[in-house]
Order: structure tokens, then C-alpha cells, then sequence
């Protein structure tokens, strides 16, 4: 019998990706009521459910689900200074919600999709790096991690946690324009040759595609994974103006950069290794910048057409 799996956020870039990297499996997909398209709905079971309603989730009837993929977040520092309630109620009480349905359907395994943003301004960390976020989201993220923990230590579900660095391609709503390093650069290019970047063109940053988290998830079931954290990331040290030199490239027009000032909680420097889940697991990212941003344009220059 194959394995049920429900992912939380699966109308979402992350997770909808993850429903159709599974495939044609026993999949339950949880979003905000009006998230799902048509699609989504003919491929799997959809669950219109806001994560932070407490009376809805515990009414939720999933026993026999196999492994809980926890994605659905306010998933941006910007919209976490916006909106710090809501990035609470979504990041905080929304994660404790899915532990508990987790301590009443006893699932094999809660998969946890946390951030970069739990290190704040820091290089090359590792795991083991203290965690210093500098934004409401970073904060709302790293209490995720402590509530997902306590999964093992009420009821001996193990967990994974993933920390992802600047997670970007196909997929990913261009009209979303706080979050997102390179899809929000893409859609600035998009619309103009002049594109406004914050804290300046030189910032240090990591990012990885969506197609190496996608194989990152699947080793997410093996017990050597169990109850640890790792970080997800390519380990390829960029800049904004190296991004933005990469899009113009792949779009063929000449890109100017503006320098306009930042936000609070902004992070300036964040890099860092993946190799801990390296060593455990054998995975490699595989997808560099150049070939990321080619294969992301390539895409929505072809929707755009059609």
C-alpha cells in the first residue's frame, strides 16, 4: 500500500510543486479557502482550511495519513513587518495546530519547511550556527522548529526540519512582490529596464532552485533523517547585481540597478553550507544560477505567450 500524504500550503509555490513532483499518489492538500484552482482539485484531495482556526483543523478527519508536510506560512520578512499578527497566528499558531493534529493521527513522520531567516546576518552557517533572526518572520520560523519538536517529545513522531535558503523558480507568483528575491527581480525586469533593489547591489546571499528541494523532500522519510535539522541551499555566494546581470542576460535587455533603502529586518548577509545533509543523504543541488534563471524565464516568457 502506498504511502497517504498531506501537505500543508499545497496551493503554494513549494508545496503545489511538491504534489506534482509525488505524482499520481494518495495526496490531501490543506490551503486558505479560494487558494485552489481547478487543477489542483481534479488531481487531489483539497481541504479549504485556515491553518490558524484552531476549531477547523481539530475537526479535521486525516487518520491513516502517512507523513505530514508542513509548508503552508507567511513565507516573508516584508510581510511579517506589514502584517506581524497575522505572520504569528499563520507561523506560530498555525504550527502548533498542525502538532496537534499530528499527536491525534500519529502520522510517521512531521516534515517541517523552515528558513534561512532563523540565522539572521550571518556567513557560512552551519546547523550548528546560533540563531539570530532579525525579523518578525525569522522569529515566527525558528518557534515552528521548537513546536515541531515537541512532536517527538509528547508523542515519538519523529520530525525533519528543513531550513531553505532563497528558494526560487517556475511556479513561483510574479505578482507577489514581497517575497521572492529573484522572482520579484524578474517581474521588476519584466516591467522596466530600471529595477529599485534594497541594502545594495552587493549583498551576500544563497539560494537554491525548487527542482533540488524537490529531490531534498524525498529523502525526507528515511529514518537517518530523523529528528534533525538542514539547511537546504546551493553553494554558490551571489549578489543582487549578479542576479539581475543573470536576468537581463536570459531576457536580453540591459538592466539598470537603483539602490533604495531597505526595511527593517532585512537580511544583508546570509550564507551558508548544506553539507550536513550531504553526508547523511548523498544529495547534491545541481541547478547553478545561470541554468535556474534560463529555465525560470523560458517559462513564464511561454505562459506569457500562451
Amino acid at each position: 500500500m502506498e504511502d497517504r500524504i498531506l501537505i500543508t500550503g499545497g496551493a503554494g509555490f513549494v508545496g503545489w510543486s511538491w504534489a506534482k513532483h509525488l505524482g499520481d499518489i494518495d495526496i490531501t492538500l490543506i490551503d486558505l479557502p479560494g487558494r485552489f484552482t481547478e487543477e489542483q482539485k481534479k488531481h487531489y484531495t483539497c481541504i479549504e482550511c485556515d491553518i490558524s482556526d484552531t476549531d477547523s483543523m481539530s475537526s479535521l478527519d486525516l487518520n491513516g495519513i502517512d507523513y505530514v508536510y508542513h509548508i503552508a506560512a507567511q513565507s516573508g520578512g516584508r510581510g511579517s513587518l506589514d502584517e506581524p499578527q497575522k505572520d504569528c497566528m499563520w507561523n506560530c499558531l498555525g504550527t502548533v495546530n498542525v502538532v496537534e493534529l499530528c499527536r491525534k493521527i500519529r502520522p510517521k513522520k512531521l516534515i517541517y519547511i523552515s528558513s534561512m531567516s532563523v540565522y539572521g546576518n550571518q556567513e557560512n552557517v552551519t546547523e550548528q550556527t546560533t540563531t539570530k533572526p532579525t525579523s518578525y518572520y525569522g522569529v515566527s520560523k525558528l518557534a515552528g522548529e521548537y513546536y515541531t519538536k515537541l512532536v517527538w517529545e509528547f508523542e515519538g513522531i519523529p520530525y525533519t526540519i528543513f531550513r531553505l535558503f532563497a528558494t526560487y523558480g517556475y511556479g513561483q507568483d510574479l505578482d507577489v512582490m514581497n517575497q521572492g528575491i529573484v522572482s520579484i527581480y524578474l517581474k521588476l525586469a519584466l516591467m522596466s529596464n530600471t529595477l529599485d533593489i534594497t541594502l545594495g547591489k552587493d549583498r551576500k546571499r544563497q539560494l537554491i532552485h525548487i527542482d533540488d528541494v524537490m529531490t531534498a523532500f524525498t529523502y525526507a522519510p528515511d529514518m537517518i533523517t530523523d529528528n534533525k535539522i538542514y539547511n537546504l541551499t546551493y553553494d554558490e555566494v551571489i549578489t543582487p547585481e549578479k542576479i539581475i546581470n543573470q536576468i537581463g542576460e536570459s531576457l536580453g535587455k540591459e538592466l539598470i540597478i537603483n539602490e533604495v533603502e531597505g526595511y527593517a529586518g532585512d537580511q544583508k548577509i546570509i550564507t551558508g553550507t548544506a553539507r550536513e545533509f550531504w553526508v547523511d543523504t548523498g544529495w547534491l543541488p545541481k541547478v547553478d544560477l545561470k541554468t535556474g534563471v534560463d529555465n525560470f524565464v523560458k517559462e513564464v516568457q511561454r505562459e506569457t505567450k500562451n
